[in-house]
């Protein structure tokens, strides 16, 4: 890929993640250097369903370039991102994945070296905004601030910055507002929404502002009444509840019991939110589809379990997932 050739925005579309500031501001980005229309951006999680769904609508559309963005593959997906990548070559369009997850040696094999250009795996250094930003040679003040923001969320540090410690939590709780109340098509509207207004350099917006506030409020409720009835396990704690923001649940549920990882389940979307201290969570994730880094990741229930997570489903999953955990300990 030429960068320096004119390439008009409409012939690119972009597919990022839809669960924090790094899908959002990656594609901002792209939309700022390319001017990409709000219709060919698509936001999706790690769920086979929802990049089976963008697949179709990849389809539809008539692009010579593919940016994917803070999105990893996983078991399930793979075959679904091999199809979009071989459907697009046969066009003669041109596919870029900028990714710093964890991948696998058959995902590199199967998509990456598919790719015309791929940088990705785990990258302890760099989260995807910051790939994005060197990668398309964006210099400008509210660019490099942008990428610098990013790193700070997506590496779980706290920045002594005020303003934008707040802007981090906004967003995290905002998006996962958005994720609460809408799932795919609907949610992707909201988060385009937000790429636009990020995209125009308004990454303080009353849009993510008043969705932090609606959101927060009954977040707290929801994990303090999540941690009264946790489940201990060895080396774990898990905790089920309607929907709350990912990191802080996982949070508390670690600083409550003491465990090196903290899972919570989103009864409401068939979610597992993890996070760890030491462990590979990243590990765990992968061996039910899912995938993320090693002390942040996640993964969908599968849909027998979705939406029947009685006593007897949470003690099954439970024990299952402890068979992950000692798979992922040999």
């Amino acid at each position: 890929m030429d960068l320096g050739e004119k390439i008009e925005g409409r012939q690119i579309a972009v597919i990022s993640h839809a669960d924090d500031l790094d899908g959002i501001a990656s594609a901002a980005l792209i939309k700022i250097r390319f001017g990409v229309p709000l219709s060919n951006l698509f936001f999706t999680n790690y769920s086979k369903r929802t990049v089976q769904s963008i697949a179709d609508m990849i389809k539809k559309i008539d692009v010579k370039y593919l940016f994917i963005t803070d999105t990893g593959p996983n078991e399930q997906t793979t075959p679904i991102f091999k199809n979009i990548i071989a459907g697009l070559k046969k066009k003669g369009a041109a596919v870029i994945w900028l990714d710093h997850h964890e991948w696998n040696a058959h995902e590199l094999e199967a998509l990456a070296r598919k790719c015309d250009i791929a940088i990705v795996g785990e990258n302890k250094k760099a989260c995807a905004t910051e790939i994005v930003r060197s990668f398309l040679g964006l210099s400008k003040p509210f660019e490099t601030e942008l990428a610098k923001i990013t790193h700070f969320s997506d590496f779980n540090i706290m920045p002594k910055n005020k303003r934008y410690a707040r802007i981090i939590k906004n967003y995290a709780l905002g998006i996962a507002y958005f994720n609460m109340t809408h799932r795919f098509p609907e949610q992707n509207k909201n988060l385009v929404e937000l790429v636009k207004l990020v995209s125009e350099g308004k990454i303080e917006n009353e849009m993510i502002k008043r969705s932090a506030r609606t959101f927060e409020k009954l977040n707290k409720a929801r994990v303090k009444k999540m941690i009264s009835s946790l489940h201990v396990g060895n080396g774990f704690a898990i905790g089920f509840s309607r929907t709350v923001q990912a990191t802080y649940a996982c949070g508390e549920i670690i600083r409550k019991s003491g465990m090196d990882i903290g899972m919570f389940v989103d009864t409401d979307t068939g979610k597992v939110h993890m996070r760890s201290v030491n462990g590979n969570v990243a590990c765990i994730a992968k061996l039910f589809g899912g995938g993320g880094h090693p002390h942040a990741a996640g993964f969908s229930l599968s849909e027998k379990l979705q939406g029947r997570l009685d006593k007897k489903a949470r003690e099954m999953l439970i024990e299952k997932i402890e068979d992950a955990i000692t798979k992922c300990a040999q």
